[in-house]
């Protein structure tokens, strides 16, 4: 994790940093020449870490500016300001950093920049072929997105938005008489049987993690038929990291069809700005 602690004299300083407002958390990622080394996360609900401006320090060159992104557009402002006022250059993702791709579904500025990112994280993996990605989240998102063909940019075809399991289980405790509100889903002590709960609460939560595993799936697959055979699957977002969950959705595809990678939606903002440099040099 980033820290301010100055970073060892053997790795190289970031040249760029990646800040992606989710609606649960906000996380920074520094990247170096190889790859994102490190990361740094926070409630978006709060406050900004103390000492960022230590960690820009630390961790990144002068010069090195932050690619901002996000759902959250009052926090997003928020940051922006921040970043400002401590002297960094503020890239802002579709604003002042414009990426490469048609986006189908209208009207376009109402597609989610994570969205966007996410599927231009998954073309950064591989440029040739099309791509479900399964965004697994306080919302979790199936978005489709093709290669670019000739001189036609790739497209981001549109996709489907669904409840998390979060978003599920406050739902379930809103809109009925007797459920009780459940906030998460347990780290340890699940339930013996895997499809019967013993109890009210083993019920909401076997019910709801097993009905988001099933509409990846189908969804997922739903896609990947219309898109063609060549298609495959970019497994991300905070819910896809847990084992159970990352397991069960790869056992349902053939080997190869999944790429589970955690950072996407950083990968995709690290690669527009890439290109960018290359079209400034």
């Amino acid at each position: 994790m980033l820290s301010a602690a100055r970073p060892r004299a053997k790795h190289k300083r970031c040249a760029v940093f990646t800040l992606h407002v989710g609606n649960t958390h906000t996380k920074l990622i520094g990247w170096q020449d190889r790859g994102a080394p490190d990361w740094l996360a926070w409630k978006t609900d709060g406050p900004p870490p103390r000492d960022l401006a230590a960690i820009f320090e630390a961790h990144g060159t002068h010069a090195a500016p932050v690619v901002l992104c996000g759902v959250v557009p009052e926090y997003k402002e928020t940051l922006a300001a921040l970043l400002f006022k401590l002297g960094r250059e503020a890239r802002v993702f579709r604003k002042d950093l414009t990426p490469r791709i048609d986006i189908v579904p209208r009207p376009p500025e109402r597609v989610g920049d994570d969205r966007i990112a996410g599927a231009l994280g998954a073309l950064a993996l591989d440029a040739t072929r099309p791509w479900v990605i399964v965004d697994v989240g306080t919302a979790m998102t199936i978005n489709a997105v093709t290669p670019a063909r000739g001189t036609r940019p790739p497209r981001f075809e549109g996709g489907l938005i669904v409840p998390g399991t979060m978003a599920s289980l406050l739902a379930l405790s809103e809109f009925t008489a007797q459920l009780p509100l459940l906030e998460r889903l347990p780290v340890t002590g699940w339930p013996h049987s895997t499809f019967i709960g013993r109890s009210t609460k083993e019920a909401m939560l076997l019910g709801v993690y097993k009905a988001q595993i099933a509409a990846a799936v189908a969804l997922a697959k739903g896609q990947m038929r219309e898109l063609g055979p060549r298609a495959r699957v970019a497994l991300t977002g905070g819910g896809a990291s847990d084992a159970g969950f990352l397991i069960e959705f790869l056992e349902a595809f053939p080997p190869g069809k999944v790429i589970p990678y955690a950072e996407l939606i950083h990968l995709g903002l690290y690669t527009v700005w890439k290109a960018a440099q290359r079209n400034t040099l």
